[in-house]
Formats: structure tokens, C-alpha cells, sequence
């Protein structure tokens, strides 16, 4: 039996000092225990919907939010308002559709957002890759690769020989020029999701780029910024040392085997 498709995630980061959180914090000095719950219960609705957005048209959801909350509807729109002029949720969104998200929380899930697409097209594309093989099998049973094919076949695999020669001096110079770009390429990802390195980690990024997958590298730090925002050098260097232990050389031999996990477990 197939796994059910799951739509939003599974869990969401929670840091340790999240008390701590200039806009969450006169929230708690008003409404106490009750604000802290109000606004994580609903950030577990919110990535647990596909676009991750909370839909209140519904009356119905906001009477059980209150239920589990043990607080009334006038304390519930009370809370509500102050998380929105603290900028914790999209005011103009929710103003506008009575929907609850913030732009980190869609910042947050880019990541898995493209991840979950790249695993839907490689499951796309192994199915489509099964119906063209079944068909070649048919057609190769009722019909005799001529001897005009066989030799077109050896033409271009001449072409594609010759095309792939490539004088050493020119591989050097393009080389130089390759890390340049990739160190660039690194750094950028990194301003990106957390601001200008400090001088060792932009060192220890351009080292990085020189030995690995410019590509490979940019979505550890992707990946970095979602899971593991306190270390992100080192969450970047464990995705890096379990895809060289795996044998996994480049971002899409990556996004195959994320694709195949996802898969497996029903998330596409």
C-alpha cells in the first residue's frame, strides 16, 4: 500500500532562546503563559499546511485553537491583534485573506520547498523513463537496427570525442577562473542567508569551493540556514562529509538520493 503524500512538514525549528525574541517578549509580558502557546500552536498549524498559511475564515478553527488554548474568543483576537503589530504574522496578508504567515516563515521553508520539487520531478521522471523504455522494447522487437543506423551511431560518438578534447593551457586558465567564481558563488550564498562572513569563515568557504561542488555547497548552506542556524559552518561541513562518505560528488547526485528518501517516505 502506497505511503500517504504529505503535504506540509513534519516539525519546525524551535530555538532555545526563543523567549528571548524582541518581538515575542511584550507578548509575554502581556498575555503571559497564554501568548507564548498562542503563537507557537499556531506556527505548528502554519508549516503544517501545504502553503504553509493558516486559513481563519473558518470560525470553526478559531474556536478550537481556543479550546486548546483554554482562553475565550475576545482574549484570542486580543492576542491575535498584538502578534500582528509585532510583526509576528503578515498583517497585510491576513487583512487581506484572513490567513496567518510571516515572511521567515516562507524564507525558512524555500529549501524544502525546492527540495520536495526536485524529488516530485525525478519521480516524474523515472516513471515516464519506465514508459519509454517498454516502448523501445516494443519497437526494438519489430524492427532490425540497420546498418545506416550503427554507422550514424559511430559518427557521432566520433563527434562527441573529438568535441570533449580540450587543450591543457586553456583547461588551466579556465580553471583559475572557475574557483574565482565559485569562491564568489559560496560567499554569496552565504551573505544571503546569514549576512557578511567573518575572515575564517570566508576562508574556510573558499577552501570548500576549491575541493567540492559549487552546487553541493550552496544547498548546505541552504540547508544550514533551516536546520541548524546557531553552527551553520559546521552543519555545512557535515553535509559535505556525509556526501563524500556516501560517494555523493554533486548537487544532483544529492537531489537523487533526497528524491529517493522522499519518495519512500510518502513526503511526494
Amino acid at each position: 500500500m502506497a505511503r500517504q503524500k504529505k503535504d506540509g512538514m513534519d516539525y519546525f525549528p524551535h530555538d532555545t532562546n526563543a523567549n528571548s525574541n524582541i518581538k515575542l517578549e511584550p507578548i509575554v509580558a502581556t498575555f503571559g503563559a497564554e501568548g507564548y502557546a498562542f503563537y507557537f500552536l499556531h506556527l505548528e498549524y502554519i508549516y503544517k499546511n501545504k502553503d504553509f498559511e493558516l486559513d481563519l475564515n473558518d470560525s470553526e478553527t478559531v474556536i478550537l485553537i481556543c479550546t486548546k488554548l483554554k482562553i475565550s474568543e475576545e482574549k484570542y483576537f486580543q492576542i491575535l491583534n498584538s502578534c500582528l503589530n509585532r510583526n509576528l504574522f503578515d498583517k497585510k496578508l491576513y487583512e487581506k485573506k484572513k490567513r496567518l504567515s510571516s515572511g521567515g516563515v516562507k524564507e525558512r521553508v524555500k529549501p524544502v520547498i525546492q527540495k520536495r520539487k526536485k524529488a516530485q520531478e525525478y519521480k516524474d521522471r523515472q516513471l515516464n523513463n519506465c514508459v519509454v523504455s517498454a516502448t523501445e522494447i516494443t519497437q526494438q522487437q519489430n524492427s532490425n537496427i540497420t546498418e545506416m543506423d550503427i554507422e550514424e551511431k559511430s559518427r557521432e560518438k566520433k563527434r562527441k570525442e573529438e568535441k570533449s578534447k580540450v587543450n591543457i593551457e586553456e583547461r588551466t586558465d579556465r580553471l583559475t577562473d572557475t574557483t574565482t567564481t565559485e569562491n564568489a558563488r559560496a560567499k554569496d550564498a552565504w551573505v544571503k542567508m546569514f549576512g557578511a562572513p567573518i575572515p575564517y569563515v570566508e576562508q574556510e568557504l573558499a577552501d570548500l569551493s576549491t575541493d567540492g561542488d559549487i552546487e553541493l555547497i550552496c544547498r548546505a548552506i541552504e540547508l544550514a540556514a533551516f536546520y541548524n542556524g546557531k553552527n551553520p559552518l559546521a552543519y555545512v561541513k557535515k553535509v559535505l562529509t556525509d556526501c563524500k562518505r556516501d560517494g555523493i560528488q554533486t548537487a544532483d547526485e544529492w537531489w537523487k538520493r533526497e528524491a529517493e528518501r522522499d519518495i519512500a517516505a510518502g513526503r511526494v
